[in-house]
């Protein structure tokens, strides 16, 4: 068995109402293959539950980002990544909302202006 790092995107749902709300995560899979690795996380059970308003919030899988292999990386490797529009990353053609939007950019400020080390 291979371990494999699969980047996948799900969207919330609030009492079957679809929301602007995506959560990226990284997922580890054990798997013979890319194609199973990537099968393993496509036949996973949607996360449901009862938010505290007791509304259904539920998270299906929207997309598959990526699916890598994960070997024994060393300090500072990339362990798994995506290459994106622009504008899919700056919120002014994003899934982000007006506030998701302007933390990442102030995210994005911060990590323009921070100190380099050697």
């Amino acid at each position: 068995m291979k371990t494999f790092l699969v980047m996948q995107i799900q969207r919330c749902e609030i009492n079957r109402r679809r929301t602007r709300t995506r959560n990226i995560s990284c997922i580890y899979v054990r798997a013979r293959t890319r194609l199973e690795a990537v099968r393993k996380v496509l036949a996973s059970p949607v996360l449901s539950y009862l938010n505290s308003a007791h509304e259904v919030v539920r998270w299906p899988l929207v997309d598959i980002m990526a699916c890598e292999p994960l070997s024994s990386p060393g300090d500072g490797d990339e362990l798994i990544g995506f290459i994106c529009d622009a504008r899919d990353m700056s919120g002014k053609k994003s899934l982000q909302t007006p506030a998701q939007a302007a933390i990442l950019r102030r995210f994005h400020s911060f990590w323009r202006k921070r100190p380099m080390h050697s």
